[in-house]
């Protein structure tokens, strides 16, 4: 749950039962729980993206069931990680009982349980996931945090991105002798064929170009315009 949905300790501790949705492999994480001087306190995420829904993949939703059906206890409340007795988990046992002897076990100490979370991310990234999506997941408040610290997770992905456009470009027989010769496929046709109307538009038009041209998000002087067009 934390290596592939990308959870807090805290929000694995406060999640319930009846906060998983396994029809729609699903999780809303709307609480945490945190030990503060050897008591649990519960309370809701600290900011407005931490109150999320985040998909489940369908290997972890099936042992998520598995998990449901064998260690947690019934009713909807009922903490789906739950500790000593059926009740909240308690990080700091649960570190020193668990966590840390299967590490060591394993020889990737000095590993952190939020590292998991990490490990979300980085396994979202080639799975195809967006920064959109990421932040919205992983409960982050903007995507410049995932930009500034996952970023160059990201590098490489222009391969993908050129090799569609390549794709674009050769699924259709471009004519000679019309704006399609100039590399655009039949797709964009209508952005040439279509005159927007008189006043600026239509001097646009003039200049040989599309009516994208009516709202010119950079403007320069026109001849240096009719130039690059020609080209």
């Amino acid at each position: 749950m934390a290596c592939y949905c990308g959870l807090r300790l805290g929000e694995l501790a406060g999640l319930r039962r009846a906060q998983v949705d396994l029809d729609a492999r699903t999780i809303r994480v709307v609480e945490n729980a945190v030990e503060v001087h050897g008591h649990i306190v519960r309370g809701a995420p600290k900011t407005k993206a931490g109150r999320r829904t985040v998909p489940v993949a369908t290997t972890i939703a099936t042992e998520l069931e598995h998990h449901l059906a064998t260690y947690t206890p019934p009713g909807g409340d009922a903490p789906v990680f739950a500790g000593a007795g059926g009740g909240t988990l308690r990080a700091a046992a649960w570190r020193s009982r668990f966590w840390t002897p299967a590490i060591q076990a394993a020889d990737l100490a000095p590993l952190r349980v939020h590292d998991m979370r990490h490990t979300a991310v980085a396994l979202w990234i080639p799975a195809g996931a967006n920064p959109k999506q990421i932040a919205g997941w992983a409960g982050h408040t903007s995507v410049a945090v995932v930009l500034d610290r996952y970023g160059h997770l990201f590098q490489g992905h222009e391969s993908a991105v050129l090799s569609r456009l390549d794709a674009f470009a050769e699924c259709v027989s471009v004519p000679s002798g019309d704006a399609e010769s100039r590399g655009f496929s039949r797709v964009f046709r209508g952005f040439f064929d279509q005159k927007p109307p008189a006043g600026d538009g239509q001097q646009a038009v003039e200049q040989g170009k599309h009516r994208w041209a009516r709202r010119d998000s950079n403007p320069r002087h026109l001849p240096c315009k009719g130039s690059a067009l020609a080209n």
